[in-house]
């Protein structure tokens, strides 16, 4: 086990009712930008900031998602994987769900999940690193569906186990599972019911993001292979274009960066075949 002070006094703050929630990686839109317009300190006077509260976590690399009041935190305690809804003002736990994981990395590094949990507006999504996708009721953490994304569209687990925080576009569950059968896949937000497949072959490491591109929704996946962009509701492809180095030992792992909804622009696939006569 571990201590871990989430910084609680900052942690407060996003999670206060009169501050935004980060529901997800990266914040609300996964810009990494917050909403507020509240002045960082650049001095703490009377000394440093006090810590409210502090937990014992187990194993893993995701970041909390904070929505709420709740502060939702994934994790690994022996041989199960651990989602927790923690009170954000005094850590006090509120509901906890476990299920079992068999995730070994293969270079020996840490054995917990990877993925921030993404929380809608009645569940939080987990996506573990052994192959797993659960939906939970945010309430009160009951399991509302799950999938074996191993099993069912042979998801690989790559150099550092699955890691790329689902999205959640509207009623739907949009995950990178990475696998010869598919690269993404949708899900019913209700049911777990399969809505459609796109893609073939391994994710990549970076977090998909939801852009208008050309006034157009797109989610947007940097997979192993390269950028991708299809239509959050029907599961086109609306371009797709190769971008990874030429080394076998690589991964492509930074969140791609979007404009404002308000920007035109055209589709990558466009400008880059026109660059590079593709």
């Amino acid at each position: 086990m571990k201590s871990i002070s989430l910084l609680a006094a900052s942690l407060c703050l996003l999670a206060s009712a009169a501050r935004a929630d980060w529901p997800q990686f990266m914040g609300s839109d996964r810009s990494g930008v917050s909403a507020e317009s509240v002045a960082l300190a650049d001095s703490f006077p009377g000394g440093d900031p006090k810590r409210v509260w502090m937990v014992e976590v187990g194993a893993g690399l995701a970041g909390p998602a904070v929505s709420r009041g709740k502060v939702i935190v994934f994790h690994r305690v022996g041989d199960d994987a651990v989602a927790a809804a923690l009170d954000a003002a005094t850590g006090k736990a509120q509901w906890e769900f476990r299920y079992p994981t068999d995730y070994q990395d293969s270079f020996g590094f840490d054995p917990g999940p990877r993925a921030v949990p993404t929380i809608g507006e009645s569940e939080v999504v987990l996506w573990g690193a052994e192959g797993m996708v659960h939906c939970l009721e945010f309430e009160t953490g009951k399991l509302r569906w799950k999938v074996d994304a191993v099993a069912e569209f042979g998801s690989e687990q790559g150099f550092f186990g699955r890691a790329c925080p689902p999205l959640i576009a509207g009623g739907l569950v949009i995950a990178e599972v990475g696998g010869p059968d598919a690269t993404v896949v949708a899900f019913d937000r209700q049911t777990g019911a399969v809505k459609w497949k796109a893609l073939r072959g391994e994710a990549g490491y970076a977090a998909p993001v939801l852009a208008k591109v050309g006034g157009k929704p797109t989610a947007i996946f940097f997979t192993r292979a390269g950028f991708a962009g299809v239509d959050p509701a029907s599961g086109e492809v609306l371009w797709d274009v190769p971008f990874r180095a030429q080394m076998h030992a690589s991964v492509n792992a930074a969140a791609p960066a979007t404009c404002p909804a308000t920007a035109r622009f055209s589709p990558p696939a466009t400008r880059w075949a026109a660059r590079f006569g593709r």
